[in-house]
């Protein structure tokens, strides 16, 4: 395998562990729509990580992808609780600053660094996180479906 080729296939693996988080996220956050801001932080957020710690991918990903399941659950919380359709790029930060202090307040408690190498600490994580109490709706975050509702006849019982 050529050098050209090693570096094609690490990028793949990387985006396909990234696909991964994004489809865990998605699972936590259920039905509300995530925008692409949020995406893009989570991208932003894990991607280093996940690229320098490839290889305990296997070991590891059954700890890890029901972490970012609780991040999408909270940030579909906070959203919701905003009045928002949608998940922003705040709710996404905020919800991943919360459930991952949580994982290494325990994982120093505990002295077992489950999810450590994928979700290090960041010198953000020190500042305050903020979620505006409402976010502009566009194009990006929300698309309205038209919804058709047929109307149901009931046969009367016989008897």
């Amino acid at each position: 395998m050529n050098t050209f080729q090693a570096h094609s296939d690490r990028n793949e693996e990387r985006e396909n562990i990234l696909g991964q988080f994004i489809y865990a996220f998605g699972q936590g956050a259920g039905s509300i729509r995530v925008s692409r801001g949020a995406i893009a932080a989570l991208r932003r957020r894990y991607a280093a990580p996940v690229q320098s710690s490839m290889s305990s991918w296997d070991t590891t990903a059954a700890y890890v992808l029901p972490l970012l399941g609780q991040v999408g659950r909270l940030a579909a919380l906070l959203a919701t609780q905003a009045g928002r359709p949608f998940i922003a790029e705040a709710d996404f930060t905020q919800a991943r600053r919360q459930v991952e202090h949580k994982v290494h307040q325990d994982a120093e408690q505990s002295g077992r660094l489950i999810a450590g190498p994928f979700c290090p600490a960041t010198p953000e994580d020190l500042e305050p996180a903020t979620v505006p109490a409402s976010e502009p709706v566009t194009a990006d975050t929300f698309t309205p479906v038209p919804v058709r509702v047929a109307s149901v006849v009931r046969a009367p019982l016989a008897h």
